[in-house]
């Protein structure tokens, strides 16, 4: 693995880290007893911050220690989790993500970003240095202390003041990404290396080497005045690979025996290696094999550790093997590999329709039972691909929690965010795209749905606003619902805005669905004045059409003094659509499904040639319509009989005259190349199962675009003054 693929990999594991991080110092916010969220988020500090040691990344190194200083006061209970350390503690996760994404873009770490973490670590130091030392768990720890240097003078021990560390890495220690030496070098964080003695007991001959292998241990003395517990940590990543073991200062010979005998090689020659570090006396040395002595009684020293070994490496083998059980029920793969896996199960698909298509005449019946078993084969490969970009929708959701949080403490509202469903799965990309509307709608859901502590007890409610986020399948598609139990939509003000911005006339008594429409028009805001939060006209809108780009809708209800609920639909995934196959001149089109609402045949007489201004008679509404070999400058060929397809978007409805329909098609969506990407009207392509080529409808453009360009008006036509032609 190159260097620049580990450190993606590291980039991406802080990503998580943090985002794991957030949602722990909420839960604790709300539970401050809560040890297990702050256990998390001690590791999730500790994790990174041992990861960036490995690379150099001495500034993260530093910024995570105080972090992992003031955390472990915490955990040991000289530091409450108030929140105003919460408020610290997520500001520096937001500083951390953002150095991460500095070594993400390649980028230098400026003076001026040094600088600002420089003031955040000056508003954490206080609280670190106005522990309580006269707790009673630090007197209990002295007392403790104490007793155990009582103890030690009771029991013979060694001279030695440092500490002893005896380093067995696995030999695919390597393979898991992880350099023995960065470990060691690492150490000079938490004291100083005095003595160190390679291992090469192991090494095989030259002929059996691995390159990927290592067969080297490590024995340390370490000068350090730090306890077993944090040297220990500086090792925490090579626990399930290595064998680490650690002599206290002091120790007793009978720590000695055991510290030797968990090793692999001969006690003998480790007892020389620490006589030589320094680490016994020559008279210790001669303490240890006594004893050694005693203890075999006659029993081959290697051979009993060839057996005490074997069953060691028996039950280490077994915690690793469930260990990584555990680890293994997941796998990181990137997202492009799963587009192209996509795209050739789409191609194979397509493959096999025009096998079917050869082989359709042939009268036999092994080679027909065949075909039906892989076109079978086919599309379960083609379910099974596809389900690989599904991904729980709640890791997303997760995130909403931060929002609420610093907006309700900003706008001095209370409020509790609930969620729903999250265990619901999406596409992956679909969940990337959903973001900002989602950002957007909860924010409006805090900031116009809710009322203020003393509005809400002045109508008999909680003080505490409630905002919900519920998802779910339905026929085929994912639901999601945004609502709170706030105001409801205010729709005397919504329309007195509305003839204010000369949207509607004076005189217009739109119904209530209609007013709520208007929320969603360009530009259009409710708000009295503008604030860094909203009011400037850039809202529902843009989330309309980001909804609307991913192929989905959004539909608003509310009730004035109960609340207001948003509902989006969306597809599962955009990898594949549900179409409509028709043709039109010599081209074929597929219209997005849940954008057709009924098909009928097209007879009109009198027609004119420029299709500006073109309405018919749908069983007594007018509808505008247009000719798909006109709108796309074709040949146009009148046939006796035509259809037309009623499309709707937006609530609007318009006509594509069209020559025959094929009926409904499921197929892949393929993007169309770059030269092509200005032709209004068209959103992608797909390769039909006899080989041709069929262009995916833009709905939305294409009546976006008959709106601007020919002067179509919807909803404004009276059909007793209409005189165009009817339906027949």
């Amino acid at each position: 693995m190159k260097l620049d693929e580990i450190i993606i990999a590291f980039v991406q594991e802080s990503d998580e880290l943090l985002t794991n991080m957030e949602d722990l110092l909420l839960s604790l916010e709300s539970n401050p007893q809560d040890t297990e969220a702050l256990n998390g988020i001690f590791r999730a500090v500790h994790t990174i911050k041992g990861s960036a040691g490995m690379f150099g990344f001495d500034w993260i190194v530093k910024f995570s220690h105080v972090l992992e200083n003031l955390l472990d006061s915490m955990r040991e209970g000289k530091v409450a989790a108030n929140k105003e350390i919460i408020e610290n503690l997520l500001v520096s996760k937001d500083y951390l993500s953002s150095i991460v994404k500095i070594y993400t873009d390649s980028t230098e770490l400026t003076e001026e970003k040094i600088a600002q973490g420089e003031i955040l670590l000056s508003k954490l130091k206080p609280f670190l240095l106005n522990n309580d030392s006269n707790s009673e768990k630090e007197i209990e720890k002295n007392k403790l202390e104490t007793s155990q240097e009582q103890h030690q003078d009771e029991v013979p021990g060694i001279q030695s003041k440092d500490f002893h560390i005896s380093l067995r890495p696995s030999k695919q220690v390597f393979i898991n990404a992880l350099d023995p030496y960065s470990f060691i070098k690492y150490t000079n964080q938490v004291g100083t290396i005095e003595f160190i003695k390679t291992i090469i007991t192991e090494l095989p001959d030259w002929n059996l080497w691995d390159p990927e292998s290592c067969y080297l241990g490590f024995e340390i003395r370490l000068s350090s005045t730090k306890t077993v517990d944090e040297i220990r940590k500086v090792f925490e990543f090579l626990e399930y690979d290595s064998k680490i073991l650690i002599l206290q200062p002091n120790a007793s010979i009978e720590d000695v025996v055991n510290h030797l005998q968990t090793l692999s090689e001969d006690e003998i020659l480790i007892s020389n290696i620490l006589t030589e570090m320094k680490t016994l006396t020559q008279n210790e040395l001669i303490e240890v094999l006594e004893s050694f002595q005693s203890r075999l009684s006659g029993i081959k020293t290697k051979s009993l550790n060839q057996f005490l070994n074997k069953e060691r490496e028996n039950t280490k083998n077994d915690t690793k093997l469930d260990s990584q059980k555990s680890v293994s029920s997941t796998l990181r793969v990137d997202s492009h590999k799963i587009d192209h896996l996509i795209n050739k199960v789409g191609e194979l698909v397509v493959s096999e329709a025009n096998l079917s298509i050869v082989l359709q005449n042939l009268e036999d019946s092994t080679v027909t039972e065949s075909l039906h078993s892989v076109s079978r084969l086919i599309n379960e490969i083609r379910e099974i691909s596809l389900k690989l970009r599904m991904v729980p929708i709640g890791e997303s959701f997760n995130k909403y929690h931060r929002i609420v949080r610093d907006l309700g403490s900003e706008l001095s509202k209370k409020v509790n965010l609930h969620i729903h469903g999250g265990e619901t799965e999406l596409d992956k990309s679909v969940v990337e795209k959903l973001s900002d509307p989602m950002v957007h709608l909860i924010r409006n859901a805090v900031d116009h749905g809710l009322e203020t502590v003393k509005e809400r007890l002045k109508y008999s409610k909680e003080e505490t606003g409630n905002v919900y986020l519920n998802a779910f399948h339905d026929t085929g598609s994912i639901v999601i619902e945004i609502s709170d139990d706030g105001k409801g939509v205010n729709t005397e003000k919504v329309l007195r805005k509305a003839i204010e911005k000369g949207i509607l006339s004076p005189d217009s008594e739109p119904s209530t669905d209609e007013i709520h429409k208007l929320l969603f028009h360009p530009g259009f805001s409710t708000a009295d004045q503008i604030t860094n939060i909203s009011g400037r006209g850039v809202g529902l809108d843009v989330v309309q059409k980001n909804i609307e780009a991913l192929r989905g809708s959004i539909q608003l209800f509310s009730k004035p003094g109960e609340g207001t609920k948003f509902t989006i639909r969306l597809p599962l995934t955009l990898a594949i659509i549900d179409g409509f196959l028709v043709s039109a001149g010599k081209d074929l089109y597929v219209i997005p499904l849940d954008l057709v609402r009924e098909c009928v045949e097209f007879k009109f007489e009198n027609e004119n040639n420029d299709t500006s201004g073109n309405y018919f008679n749908l069983r007594g509404k007018v509808l505008p319509y247009t000719r798909l070999d006109y709108f796309f400058h074709n040949e146009v060929k009148k046939n006796e009989r035509e259809n037309i397809v009623i499309t709707e978007y937006q609530g609007n409805r318009i006509g594509l005259v069209v020559d025959k329909l094929y009926g409904e098609i499921q197929t892949v969506i393929k993007p169309l190349a770059k030269v092509f990407s200005d032709i209004r009207g068209i959103g992608g392509s797909t390769t039909l199962g006899d080989g041709r080529i069929a262009l995916i409808l833009d709905v939305a453009d294409l009546h976006e675009s008959l709106k601007n360009l020919q002067g179509i008006k919807f909803d404004k036509v009276n059909i007793d003054t209409h005189e165009g032609g009817a339906l027949g």
